[in-house]
Order: C-alpha cells, then structure tokens, then sequence
C-alpha cells in the first residue's frame, strides 16, 4: 500500500515534474507566443530632441525681425494718420478763412451789403461769395497805395539811422542821416555820412561854403556842375605844383550842340574866365553827340578866392547848380563835401555826403 501511495505521488508529481520541464523548456519554444524585448540604456533627455546648439541665436534672430515688422509697422500706421491729419487740415482752411473775410467786407463798405442782400434776396449764398472778393480787392488797395508813395517821396523826412557828428563842419538844419559807411583804404579810415534834404542844392552849397573858411577848413579843390536855363557847364578847381610853386588851375567846360569854331581859350557867355589868369589848353571833346569845350587856365590865387569869384559869377549870371563837390583839409584831417540833386516821385530833393578821411 505504501508502494501504491508512492507511486501515486510519483504518478502525481510526474505531471508536476512534466510541468516544470515544459516551463524550462518554454523559452525555447519559438510558438509558445508573443515575446517583449527591453534593452536597458542611458536616461533619456527631452531637450535633446528639440534644440540644438545653435537654437539661441536662431531665437534672438527672429525676435529680432519680429520687432523690426512690429516698428515698421507702427511707423507706417504713424505715417498714415499723419497724412489722413494734413488732408483734413488742409481741406478745413477755405472753410476757416471764409468767414474772416465776411466782417470785413461789412466793414469796408457798410452801404454795399444792405442793396446787394435787397437785390438778390434768392441767391444768399452768392452775395456773401461776392461780397468777400471785392472787399479783398478794394481794401488792400488802398493801404498798399500809400506806404508805397510815402518812404520814397519823403526820403528826406523819413527816420533816419544815426550817423556820428563830424567835428568841425555844422549839419545843415533839416538834414536827415540815411546812411553811414566805414571804410578802410590803404590804412585810412573813411567815415562817409549821407544825408536827405528838400532843400536846394545851391542852398547846401551856400551853406557849406559859409562854414568852410568860418571852421578852419582850408579848399584844396572844387567842382560845380551848373545849368543855366537850357545851357550846361562845369566848374573845376584844383591845385598843381608849378615852376616857383603851387598853382591853381580853372577849368571851364561848356556842354553844345554843335562844334565851337575857335582853337582858343574864349570867353563863355556868362561864364567868365577867372581875372588875370592864363589860357594853358583849349580842347574839344565829343560824348554822345554833345561838344565839350574845354577852357583850361592857370593862376597864382588860392582855389578859395577862385571859389569866392564863381560865387558872385553864379548869383549874377543867373546858373544854378545840380552838383557840387569840395576836397577840404585841415591839418592832417581830409574832409570831401558832395552835394547832389535827386529826382524822387514828388519832386526833387538834395543828397550831400560828408566823407571824412
């Protein structure tokens, strides 16, 4: 019995021991079913699959161009507002400008307003339209008329800028400063004054004449430029470095028509040669069609006795003069008084200069 009961446990672990050998034996049976292979390796790194080592610049790169679209952008949009701003700012100015005018045309011609609104009483669109545009053209007019006329007419008596009083040499009363010069030649200042007058310029040069002698000037030369009626002449003095010392020559020119028929010195009509002094040269010039004739003499006296002879000539004979002009000296100072007529809109006037030098 205890040899059956082995042998049933032999017969029941036999099947155990089949068991188990067909389980050692399993993993070589190739039909047994599916198999699962896993191979161990290094721990995996998610970044490693998404950046490489150039990713940051690549990064800061396309930040960059995003913001250059994004300030190119804004500025486009800046542009545009701003022209979308001048457009509308330009097409509101009409608009704007209109009703300026209105008032003043109601105040340029108050009795205009009340017949044309009576007379046009369906159109009050186009009276206002209408209104505006002749007032715009009468109202400057006026103003513009004016300020034109009155500078250059009263040259003499507008404002003047201010000119530094020479010493010695009086300002003719009345006189207005419209320009002072300062210049420089071969290390010699000049101070020239301009002034303005309505006087005449023989009352200037009776003037000056007066006050040369008066404030120790002393006449070195003079040119008058003369008229008498329809007749023209010139007057020139000057002095020269003769044999036995300083001479004083006269020149009498005497503007004609036609050629004169002597080939010397000759009285002029009116206008006589200095007393005593001498014929040098007689010369005939022609300019533009009108004959100069030339007297030219020499004497001993001093240019302001010649000067004071043609004074009493000029009053007697009945010349007036246009131009006048004077080289003066006193000490070492040097002082040339010109005097000028002009013509201006109104009128004439007289412009002298005083350069000192």
């Amino acid at each position: 019995m205890a040899t059956q009961k082995g042998a049933k446990r032999n017969s029941s672990g036999r099947p155990a021991i089949q068991t188990n050998a067909e389980q050692n034996t399993a993993p070589n049976a190739p039909a047994v079913g599916p198999t699962i292979s896993v191979t161990a390796g290094p721990p995996h790194d998610p970044s490693a699959s998404t950046r490489s080592p150039a990713s940051p610049a690549a990064e800061r790169a396309a930040m960059a161009q995003r913001r250059n679209l994004i300030v190119a952008g804004v500025s486009l949009l800046a542009l545009l507002i701003a022209f979308l701003a001048y457009r509308s700012l330009t097409s509101a100015t009409p608009t704007a400008s209109t009703p300026a005018v209105a008032p003043t045309a109601a105040l340029a011609q108050p009795a205009v307003v009340p017949t044309a609104a009576a007379a046009a009483p369906a159109a009050p669109v186009a009276a206002p339209a209408i209104l505006p545009t002749a007032a715009a053209a009468a109202a400057p007019a006026a103003p513009a008329a004016a300020p034109a006329i009155l500078p250059t007419a009263a040259a003499a008596a507008a404002p003047g800028v201010p000119c530094a009083t020479i010493a010695g040499l009086p300002l003719f009363a009345g006189a207005t400063c419209t320009e002072q010069k300062s210049d420089q030649d071969d290390g010699v200042t000049k101070l020239k004054n301009t002034y303005a007058a309505n006087a005449t310029a023989d009352e200037i040069r009776r003037f000056y004449e007066s006050a040369f002698a008066s404030n120790g000037w002393t006449l070195s030369k003079f040119a008058y430029d003369i008229s008498s009626g329809q007749r023209r002449a010139s007057i020139d003095v000057d002095t020269d470095q003769g044999p036995s010392g300083v001479i004083t020559t006269v020149q009498l020119t005497e503007y004609l028509a036609t050629a004169p028929a002597g080939t010397t010195c000759a009285p002029i009509a009116g206008l006589p040669a200095f007393p005593n002094a001498t014929c040098v040269k007689f010369k005939i010039d022609q300019d533009d069609g009108v004959f100069k004739a030339k007297h030219s003499y020499s004497t001993s006296a001093s240019p302001e006795e010649v000067r004071h002879f043609y004074e009493t000539a000029l009053a007697q004979n009945g010349w007036t003069g246009p131009d006048f002009q004077y080289d003066l000296q006193q000490g070492l100072r040097r002082m040339q008084v010109e005097v000028k007529t002009k013509q201006g809109p109104q009128g004439s006037f007289t412009e002298f200069q005083i350069t000192e030098k």
